[in-house]
């Protein structure tokens, strides 16, 4: 006989999502998240420009607003990655620099 148990997570309090942090392959794309007293800035950061939002959390998710859009932030509850615009970020390690560094193309290209 096969049980099925349903994985039973919490939702993502709002100190969960505050942090920095990196695309899980790309790391020049980068994210911040603030808390702004009962509302949160949204930094986004990537080589060439920075995208600010003003956001607001609700039902363990965080809605930014972007004109007449509005883009969600939640985390997976499988890995603890912040899901963001159909990309995947893993929350900065103890020690790691938030700052990009571009290292260019490798010698010889």
């Amino acid at each position: 006989m096969l049980l099925f148990v349903p994985f039973i997570g919490h939702a993502a309090t709002s100190t969960d999502l505050v942090g920095k942090w990196i695309h899980t392959k790309y790391p020049s794309m980068r994210i911040e998240i603030e808390e702004n007293d009962t509302n949160f800035i949204l930094v986004k950061l990537d080589e060439n420009r920075t995208e600010k939002y003003a956001a607001k959390f609700s039902d363990g998710m965080l809605t930014a607003n972007s004109g007449p859009c509005s883009l969600s932030a939640d985390i997976e509850k499988k890995t603890g990655n912040l899901m963001f615009g159909g990309q995947e970020y893993r929350r900065l390690k103890n020690g790691e620099s938030f700052e990009y560094v571009n290292k260019g193309l490798p010698s010889g290209w």
